[in-house]
């Protein structure tokens, strides 16, 4: 997690692929199954989120190829339909709803967001906060809720969302969520061209997936 958050992204897939090897060997999955299979799942997504930050990572300000974030999309949403653990759970369905608004965005540079979709994404993003922290809800949950608002064409809305966020991430003194909510609600609601309001967007998914491990 550690080297994930540096932006090793590719050291920390490497370690994971280790740690699964040796990850709930048969004597631990017989004593301990539930603890074994916690474990497993645990590391099985945190190596799915490993590796969807480095793919956004190494496209930098452009679009993650289509085909590419669609694989990490199906591999994320058949995960997410066989984990157990609710914090883990919750990550693995934070990031598909994420992936899903990327996938979406090019559509609402458009002007044909399908509305339906980004309605699916919020009701993902809302059961999921049931089982994570606050902390983990202003870094990863916050910053998809508010595009998933502008996206919806509620931009007063997701301004005012960003700020509520704002503040309340510098009530438990995360300066990070509180500086980034911020600068999202100042930047959207300072009457941007449409370029620019689409790349504080995408800036702003791209922040969501790059907390890999929190939850």
């Amino acid at each position: 997690v550690g080297q994930a958050n540096l932006g090793r992204h590719r050291e920390a897939s490497t370690a994971l692929a280790e740690l699964m090897q040796g990850l709930a060997p048969a004597s631990m999955s017989d004593a301990e199954p539930r603890l074994a299979a916690a474990l497993t799942e645990d590391a099985q997504v945190l190596r799915l989120e490993c590796e969807v930050a480095r793919e956004v990572n190494s496209a930098g300000v452009g679009y993650t190829p289509v085909d590419d974030l669609k694989r990490l999309l199906d591999g994320m949403d058949k995960l997410a339909l066989r984990v157990r653990v609710p914090q883990v759970k919750a990550r693995s369905e934070v990031l598909a709803a994420t992936l899903t608004l990327l996938l979406e965005l090019p559509w609402h540079v458009a002007g044909s967001a399908r509305p339906e979709t980004v309605e699916q994404v919020a009701a993902r993003l809302a059961d999921a906060c049931r089982s994570l922290s606050t902390t983990a809800r202003l870094r990863r949950v916050a910053p998809v809720e508010v595009v998933s608002m502008a996206m919806s064409g509620d931009t007063a809305g997701s301004v005012a969302h960003a700020r509520a966020c704002a503040q309340e991430s510098k009530a438990i003194g995360d300066v990070v969520s509180a500086d980034q909510a911020t600068e999202f609600a100042e930047l959207l609601g300072g009457g941007l061209s449409e370029t620019r309001a689409h790349r504080v967007l995408q800036t702003s998914l791209h922040r969501a997936l790059a907390c890999v491990g929190m939850a």
